[in-house]
């Protein structure tokens, strides 16, 4: 049977019982019609996954009560960082998805000389909160108990002067497909941080500039592939190579 995973922005224990919000109400009592008595796993991205079962469910509300807490210790031992140049529409929406599938542990928005415009305000608020509900169902979907951070978009220049970058001996790897690769891979690493460009490329400068602060240039073969897809390839490529896609 399949397991039925529920996402709640509470603090879960064993033995408790609570009152899920009314996105997750909607999707337990409507979509999947469940009812009292009907198992299924809460999780709040604090790493362990909450087994419980429907202790209460009408047209309005819907309560679990927590039986166990399990670890599903299905997280990568490689911390990767994910930074993506902002794309048009879907394509972000899928580079956060597979990002999430894939095991990334952080994912930064990244304002590109040729990305998508830099939403500001309101507009950017609601984009931050849409990428947030992606991130969400994304491990709901696949199991994951722990959310990847969500920054704020963040300038090409912030992240080349190493100001967000999770530590200062990260594996840097850049992703061009129109220039050749500046270093072999070493044999292991434990943290790495990935560069994506946008639609068009980065622009030869952003290269430079990219090179000279330690980031070392990367291709994904002899095509040149869409962001999104660059995306989910080179996170799979670092995975296989230093993460958990080859057990």
């Amino acid at each position: 049977m399949r397991e039925i995973r529920v996402f709640s922005a509470l603090v879960l224990q064993a033995g408790m019982e609570i009152e899920l919000d009314d996105n997750a109400h909607r999707h337990v009592a409507r979509v999947l019609r469940l009812t009292v008595g009907d198992a299924l796993t809460l999780f709040n991205g604090d790493g362990f996954d909450y087994v419980g079962e429907i202790g209460f469910c009408d047209r309005r509300s819907t309560r679990v009560r927590i039986l166990s807490r399990e670890a599903p210790g299905n997280e990568s031992p490689l911390h990767l960082t994910l930074f993506a140049a902002l794309l048009k529409g879907e394509a972000m929406d899928r580079v956060m998805q597979k990002a999430v599938e894939l095991g990334v542990s952080r994912i930064v928005p990244v304002a590109a000389a040729r990305s998508e415009a830099l939403l500001a305000g309101e507009r950017r608020d609601k984009k931050l909160a849409h990428w947030q509900g992606v991130i969400i169902a994304s491990a709901m979907q696949c199991g994951r108990a722990v959310l990847p951070a969500l920054d704020e978009i963040t300038p090409l220049a912030a992240v080349l002067d190493a100001a967000v970058l999770d530590a200062a001996d990260d594996l840097r790897w850049i992703f061009s497909p129109h220039h050749a690769p500046t270093a072999d891979a070493p044999a292991s690493a434990d943290r790495l941080s990935l560069l994506i460009g946008p639609e068009g490329g980065f622009t030869p400068d952003e290269v430079a500039s990219a090179q000279s602060a330690g980031w070392f240039i990367q291709r994904l073969g002899p095509r040149i592939l869409r962001a999104d897809t660059a995306a989910t390839v080179a996170i799979a490529r670092a995975q296989s190579r230093y993460g958990d896609l080859s057990r």
